[in-house]
C-alpha cells in the first residue's frame, strides 16, 4: 500500500519536493539500485516521501514509472547473460539458475505486463548439463 501523503496544518507550508533530488532517484533506479537502498543514503529523503511525492507530483510519478521500466529491463537482460554465460561444466549451476529465476521474478513485479508471471514461465531446462 502507499504512503498517503500527510495533510499540512499550515496551508502555505513548504514542500519538501526537489527535482533533482527526484531526478537522481530516478536515475539510481535505473542503473538497479533499490529504492531502500537509495533513501538510505545521506541526505536524500525516506520511502514513504518518495511515495508522498508519488502521489502529489504527476510528473515525478511518470518519471518514476519509466525508470522502474528501466530497471525490470536491465534485470532481465542481467538473467539472460548469467544463463548464456554459464555452461554444463560450471558447478554452481544450481545457485546460478536460482539467480536468473530471482532476477526474472523481480522483473516480473516491476513490469508486469512486458515479463508476465512467473508461474507462466515454465520450468527452466539446461541443455547438456549433468542428468539428474
Amino acid at each position: 500500500r502507499l504512503a498517503r501523503p500527510k495533510k499540512r496544518n499550515c496551508p502555505g507550508s513548504q514542500s519538501s519536493f526537489d527535482p533533482d533530488v527526484a531526478e537522481f532517484i530516478c536515475e539510481e533506479l535505473q542503473d538497479g539500485a533499490s529504492l531502500e537502498e537509495i533513501c538510505r543514503r545521506r541526505g536524500l529523503p525516506s520511502v514513504g516521501t518518495v511515495y508522498n511525492w508519488l502521489q502529489a507530483f504527476p510528473a515525478f510519478a511518470v518519471r518514476y514509472a519509466y525508470a522502474r521500466g528501466v530497471q525490470a529491463e536491465l534485470m532481465a537482460a542481467r538473467a539472460l547473460d548469467m544463463a548464456l554465460a554459464a555452461g554444463p561444466e560450471d558447478a554452481g549451476l544450481t545457485d546460478m539458475m536460482d539467480g536468473v529465476k530471482a532476477l526474472m521474478i523481480r522483473a516480473s513485479h516491476l513490469r508486469p505486463r512486458a515479463w508476465g508471471d512467473e508461474d507462466d514461465w515454465g520450468e527452466v531446462v539446461v541443455v547438456g548439463g549433468p542428468a539428474d
